[in-house]
């Protein structure tokens, strides 16, 4: 995903990107997540899902990908990107490594150098609106006026951005919509989750997401996602995360520009 939304990014678009990349969840005293506002308590609803296999399938205008995802806790996954481009993220617990087809090198570093966009991709469970809702995480909320569809409404404001969360009856995030911090009115981007599948007592992992990208010409760019072949908390064998049963005579490199390097 984040190098597809390389190539079709907008300023807009890769400073929203930019903002969940590096948004830190708040710890309580004992070291856990700290659940502060509503965004934070669906975070931390997330903690029961232990793993999960699905296929995703994200369609932007004319470009399609489509990807397989194995993710288990602690800090394991296997991610094929099957289109545009091949590539493999595995995550054995203890260090990440990626390859993409036709690269001269590899990138791997441990877990515990991971920052950002990385250390976010590995953490957030697959199918869960969690990057979006991590740019709300210890925020001050405000409570909304309820809709008939959306019955808690809460709106926040960062440095960044202004948000609107809105969930239905089930207290599930059925829509995300980011405003420009400046005027809190002229819209960024909105995500849109529907079709959900019951992941636990009280979480909800969205099987068709909608994102729209209000781009500064005025026009805008629709992304669709469909999760599909959704597993969650079966076991997942040890080998899907060996990284050596996919990465043979690949040399990594710990510098991610490098890897196109001969």
């Amino acid at each position: 995903m984040k190098v597809l939304f390389r190539r079709i990014a907008s300023p807009a678009l890769a400073s929203l990107l930019a903002i969940a990349a590096h948004a830190v969840p708040p710890v309580d005293d004992a070291g856990g997540t700290a659940a502060t506002n509503l965004a934070d308590r669906i975070c931390a609803s997330y903690d029961t899902i232990l793993s999960v296999s699905c296929g995703i399938r994200r369609t932007t205008g004319d470009m399609r990908m489509l990807s397989r995802v194995y993710f288990r806790r602690p800090d394991c996954v296997n991610v094929e990107n099957i289109q545009p481009v091949k590539r493999r993220i595995v995550a054995d617990g203890k260090s990440l490594y990626y390859h993409e087809s036709g690269a001269p090198r590899g990138f791997s570093l441990p877990v515990e150098r991971l920052t950002g966009e990385w250390l976010a991709s590995l953490r957030n469970v697959p199918g869960t609106p969690m990057k979006q809702l991590s740019v709300l995480r210890g925020a001050a909320e405000e409570p909304l006026p309820p809709t008939d569809a959306h019955p808690l409404r809460r709106r926040y404001r960062t440095e960044q951005a202004v948000a609107v969360l809105s969930c239905d009856k089930e207290n599930r995030p059925c829509r995300i919509d980011f405003f420009r911090p400046a005027d809190g009115a002229t819209p960024m981007a909105s995500y849109e989750y529907s079709e959900f599948a019951k992941a636990g007592d009280s979480a909800w992992i969205p099987q068709t997401q909608k994102a729209t990208i209000h781009l500064p010409d005025g026009q805008s760019l629709v992304e669709m996602t469909r999760v599909e072949d959704l597993t969650i908390n079966q076991p997942i064998s040890d080998a899907l995360f060996v990284a050596d049963t996919y990465f043979r005579g690949v040399v990594f490199t710990d510098d991610f520009h490098k890897t196109r390097e001969p």
